[in-house]
C-alpha cells in the first residue's frame, strides 16, 4: 500500500494524524487495564499506533491527573523561581509542579 497525499495510514499500517474519539476511549481503557507504563503492549493491542504516540497522547491529552486549568499566580511565581535555578530545564521544573 502506498501513501497518498491525503492518506493518514503509512505502508506499515501506522496511523498518522488526529486521534479519533474511539481511539481515545480504547487508549483510556487499555491504560486502566495495563497501567501507564506498558506502551509497547498498549500500542499492539490498540493497533495502528506506535508506543510513542500512545504515551504522548496519554500524558499530553488524556491523563485525568494533569490539570489543564490556567496557571495560578502562585504557580507562575514558582515557575519563575525554578527557572532562575534550573534555567530552561523544563523537565526538572515540571518535577516541582505535580499535576501539571
Amino acid at each position: 500500500m502506498s501513501i497518498s497525499s491525503t492518506s493518514n495510514v503509512s505502508d506499515d499500517n501506522q496511523i498518522k494524524g488526529p486521534w479519533s474519539p474511539a481511539e481515545d476511549a480504547q487508549l483510556r481503557q487499555l491504560v486502566t487495564e495495563m497501567g501507564p507504563r506498558h506502551w509497547s503492549d498498549i500500542a499492539i493491542r490498540l493497533g495502528g499506533r506506535v508506543a510513542k504516540q500512545c504515551r504522548e497522547r496519554w500524558h499530553n491529552h488524556l491523563n485525568p491527573h494533569v490539570s489543564k486549568d490556567p496557571w495560578t499566580a502562585e504557580e507562575e511565581q514558582k515557575i519563575g523561581e525554578l527557572h532562575t535555578i534550573y534555567g530552561n530545564k523544563w523537565a526538572e521544573i515540571a518535577r516541582h509542579l505535580p499535576g501539571r
